[in-house]
């Protein structure tokens, strides 16, 4: 998986893009309608949700579960969770694991934008991705935010 930093395009894999901004349209008649988790198909179907959930995927023996953000008819954030993240920060309340999760989330974020460091948002045409974590919450993502201005 890799952040096109060029266009603003996450390519999951050579079959599955999820273009800078893309449409509900083109979300339902992409590949990545098959990616959707059912109550994020039936969502879109219906028009119910501007939030979108895709099922897990393994990314370098990592699972990583993504979701969408959608306003004014167009993806305005991806979310990932690296390795189930959410749930075990927020069920973990002595936050052993925390650091753990924060170093899996660092890892996948350099090798999706192909960078070898991380410094707080990284910046790609029409956009930027950014590591937030808050060991009080506890919690830790990575979002990827499209500017509305690019388009």
């Amino acid at each position: 998986m890799i952040l096109d930093k060029s266009t603003g395009d996450l390519m999951i894999d050579e079959n599955n893009i999820i273009k800078a901004r893309m449409s509900i349209e083109e979300i339902k008649n992409s590949n990545i309608k098959d990616l959707l988790t059912e109550e994020s198909k039936k969502k879109l179907e219906d028009n119910v949700d501007p939030y979108l959930s895709l099922k897990t995927i393994m990314v370098d023996g990592i699972d990583v579960a993504i979701s969408l953000d959608i306003l004014d008819d167009k993806i305005t954030e991806i979310e990932f969770d690296v390795d189930d993240a959410s749930r075990k920060c927020h069920h973990n309340k002595d936050y052993n694991e925390f650091g753990e999760l924060l170093e899996k989330h660092k890892l996948f974020m350099r090798k999706m934008l192909a960078v070898e460091y991380i410094d707080e948002d990284v910046d790609f045409h029409g956009g930027y991705a950014q590591l937030r974590s808050e060991i009080r919450g506890p919690s830790v993502n990575i979002t990827i935010n499209y500017l509305y201005k690019f388009f």
